[in-house]
């Protein structure tokens, strides 16, 4: 494995290479960065994926879109279309990717677009909606096209990007030393219970600008599991139960369903899977009297095989460890100014 590993250094080197002079050439301003009339917020990582931005994304339009008019722009990554696409209550999860989809049906007030070229999806959203408030942007910390407003970075607990590699020795997009673009960091899917000299030791590896935020955050699952109808978590102890995740990382939720004492068979798919007829019959012949048990993007994908099981998701939210408060006054603050 490390020889493995080794061998991939030039790689490395390559992809190294090209970001960091992406990343120079904006800095000397010969790439220059759109700027907005209107706030616009970005949330990204450093990696690929399983960071929490969509539940992030969430959490801020659950909590400003009644004060604020706010839309969501996302690339809607594996969607069947090209180009700008405006959601509406007539749009689809192949249409428009599976996060903007879940975002769309949980906000009934909120606009949602897609577009892999964001500089033009704000435009286009600008144009439809002249009286928004603010754009929250999906996975963009690479996308130095647009001037953010407010800057939001995520990084898991269990690996920070200062312990990570440049891909494809690690899962870095680009080095470690970007984070000093961001304004906010946030360290997601942490320990509940982490204690105050493990925060200043992150602190202190994350190496905080004077102008950064430090923020440490868990994932909440609810006990309440959602479906066609709604059911307790404790009510499926004693059933058959198969997981099924089209996620970057499935630790938590696996974890999560452990600790709650449930028995499960778990078919683990790569992140945004979108579910075909191969799914279905191997559902079919080798699960057929479990009951299902998957995440929110994934449960519509999966209502849609037309599947005789029972079908529920789990509900996550982010939960703040301390300085909630704080996280949203310097949101707010942004979205008002």
């Amino acid at each position: 494995m490390y020889l493995f590993k080794y061998l991939l250094y030039p790689l490395s080197l390559i992809y190294f290479f090209v970001t960091f002079l992406k990343n120079y050439l904006y800095e000397i301003n010969i790439l220059k960065s759109t700027s907005f009339d209107l706030p616009i917020i970005g949330i990204g990582n450093l990696s690929f994926g399983g960071t929490g931005k969509t539940p992030m994304s969430e959490y801020i339009i659950e909590n400003f879109n009644k004060s604020f008019e706010l839309a969501f722009l996302s690339r809607g990554y594996k969607r069947s279309t090209n180009g700008f696409i405006l959601a509406s209550e007539n749009s689809t999860v192949e249409q428009i990717g599976d996060e903007p989809f879940q975002i769309l049906k949980k906000f009934k007030n909120i606009k949602v677009g897609v577009d892999v070229d964001r500089s033009n999806g704000v435009k286009k959203l600008i144009k439809e909606f002249p009286k928004i408030d603010g754009i929250i942007l999906d996975d963009v910390f690479q996308h130095r096209s647009i001037d953010l407003k407010l800057s939001i970075l995520l990084t898991t607990f269990r690996k920070p990007f200062y312990t990570d590699h440049i891909a494809p020795v690690g899962t870095l997009r680009e080095s470690s030393s970007e984070s000093k673009r961001a304004d906010i960091i946030i360290v997601t899917k942490c320990p509940v219970d982490l204690k105050e000299e493990s925060k200043i030791k992150i602190a202190q590896k994350i190496k905080l600008k004077n102008n950064q935020d430090l923020f440490f955050s868990s994932i909440h699952y609810d006990d309440k599991l959602l479906g066609r109808d709604q059911i307790d978590i404790g009510q499926i102890l004693k059933r058959k139960v198969l997981l099924i995740t089209g996620i970057a990382d499935s630790t938590q939720i696996v974890e999560h369903l452990k600790r709650k004492k449930i028995i499960f068979s778990h078919i683990s798919f790569g992140d945004h899977h979108f579910y075909d007829r191969s799914d279905y019959e191997r559902i079919s012949n080798e699960f057929k009297n479990y009951l299902i048990l998957t995440t929110e993007k994934d449960f519509y994908k999966i209502s849609k095989l037309g599947l005789k099981n029972d079908i529920y998701y789990l509900r996550i939210k982010i939960k703040f460890l301390d300085s909630e408060n704080r996280f949203k006054r310097i949101v707010e603050r942004n979205l008002t100014n």
